[in-house]
């Protein structure tokens, strides 16, 4: 049977030894894996599928697509997700939750996105399904003019998740003009990764080349460490949920503005992360049996609210005696031993958050 929170207690040791106290910038380090650690994952490889090729227009030859990965259609591209996800034919449910999060093209008057998926695998224990991993791309397909050259398609970086069949949420993407380009951009929330990308119109290409579209992530959003989205003040924004830099699930928000950036320190960002957290004097007492991650939130609320480090540390003192009085899977609620917690708490401690509430 896992430890619970154990697998938070992993991602929360890393984090602290890599962690500086005068580093306010978020990392994905701070987000945990979403499996357990005792479970284990079946051997997978990529699956890979025949060329796909653009249909011939009826009024021009196929043109080259400058070395570029060739225009595929939406149905061709599901398609090749399907075969992929061949890999996960033991566990229904999990095809059903990847297909519904890679089944689906938007489509918009410069293009269409897509998502690609690669190298999908089960997580099991005792031979029984817990969860899944991936790794996807985000895919902008552009419109091919009815002449010249076609740009080439472009994609993100990959990136690899783990989804718990037991998480609230399973994989997810809309889409949302932040900028107001005419270009929405992509927002993705899967198991352990959160984020937003946009994509650029190609640079001005040789004469007779279309270039290729550019895919990266959208810069005012990239500012946070973002692991889902929803609109939270109901503007018709999506908003962005951020760790904040601590190890575990979100507790702070990313209000969307309407130029286009975030605020996690407006009334909105203010008035989201007070709700999260215990009523003020109440954060580090009485702290009943816990997980790592309602430890982060609790000691993030204290700063928040104006406490000092050490009086975190001394605060959580106590916690740390209970801690060391327990032994091996029966430890408080899945806390981490007492050689590491010190440490957790003082990292967490040290770190000041940006909101700050009264």
């Amino acid at each position: 049977m896992p430890v619970k929170g154990v697998g938070v207690a992993m991602v929360a040791l890393a984090w602290v030894a890599c962690d500086s106290p005068k580093t306010a910038t978020p990392v994905d380090a701070a987000r945990p894996p979403a499996s357990a650690s005792s479970s284990s994952r079946a051997p997978h490889a990529s699956a890979s599928a025949p060329p796909l090729t653009k249909p011939s227009r009826a009024d021009a030859a196929p043109v080259p697509l400058d070395g570029g990965p060739q225009l595929v259609t939406c149905e061709a591209r599901n398609a090749d997700n399907r075969t992929a996800l061949a890999m996960l034919s033991g566990c229904p449910s999990c095809v059903a939750q990847v297909m519904a999060f890679a089944g689906e093209c938007k489509r918009d008057p410069l293009g269409t996105w897509m998502v690609a998926v690669t190298n999908p695998a089960l997580d099991t224990l005792h031979g029984a399904p817990t969860g899944y991993g991936f790794t996807f791309k985000i895919v902008r397909e552009p419109p091919c003019p009815d002449s010249g050259p076609c740009a080439a398609a472009g994609e993100s970086e990959e990136h690899a998740v783990s989804v718990d069949l037991t998480a609230k949420e399973p994989p997810r993407w809309t889409t949302f003009d932040y900028d107001h380009d005419g270009v929405p951009e992509v927002l993705f929330a899967a198991g352990n990764e959160g984020g937003v990308v946009t994509a650029r119109k190609p640079s001005p290409a040789p004469p007779g080349a279309a270039g290729t579209w550019a895919v990266e992530a959208y810069k005012p959003a990239s500012l946070f460490a973002s692991t889902g989205f929803e609109d939270v003040d109901h503007d018709g924004r999506p908003d962005l949920h951020t760790t904040g830099g601590y190890p575990g699930p979100a507790m702070f928000v990313a209000h969307s503005l309407p130029d286009g950036t975030f605020s996690q320190t407006d009334d909105v960002a203010k008035a989201a992360f007070a709700a999260a957290c215990p009523k003020a004097g109440e954060e580090l007492t009485a702290i009943p049996t816990t997980e790592p991650a309602d430890l982060m939130r609790r000691i993030a609320c204290a700063r928040a609210r104006g406490q000092s480090p050490a009086d975190v540390v001394a605060a959580l003192a106590p916690l740390r005696v209970r801690n060391a009085n327990v032994r091996g899977a029966a430890r408080d609620g899945g806390l981490p031993p007492a050689t590491v917690l010190p440490m957790l708490v003082e990292a967490a401690a040290n770190r000041a958050p940006a909101v700050k509430l009264p």
